[in-house]
């Protein structure tokens, strides 16, 4: 009795690999059809208008709803790193003008014009 669930175990692997091997054969030869390639290429073109017609309607309803396209979105991101490129070259620049002109450190604060009182030759 042990050796029968051991055959049909067997058995039906057998089977499972011989329709394995008889699909991928009948894939295999419908795939390489011209037709199929046709077929693959309408599907293509199809998904290809049809979002392009989704995309056409986004827009137009967000532009109905006054919300931002993602067009616009992406050239708003453009705009901002843009101009948080010429900021960091505008503070570059800056930092490296103000530390040309600081002067020097024994010259800091205001210049000191009280003389200490002079001493007299007594005592």
């Amino acid at each position: 009795m042990a050796d029968k669930p051991k055959e049909l175990d067997e058995s039906f692997r057998e089977m499972v690999t011989e329709w394995e091997r008889n699909f991928d054969k009948f894939a295999n030869q419908f795939m390489g059809t011209e037709t199929f390639t046709r077929g693959m290429n309408q599907m293509r073109d199809t998904q290809m208008v049809m979002r392009k017609m989704f995309q056409d309607f986004m827009g137009k309803q967000l532009e109905g709803a006054n919300m931002p396209s993602r067009e616009d979105i992406v050239k708003l991101a453009e705009t901002v790193h843009g101009l948080d490129r010429r900021m960091a070259r505008i503070e570059d620049m800056l930092a490296q003008v103000l530390s040309n002109s600081a002067p020097p450190a024994e010259r800091r604060g205001p210049p000191r014009t009280k003389q200490p009182p002079a001493k007299t030759g007594g005592a």
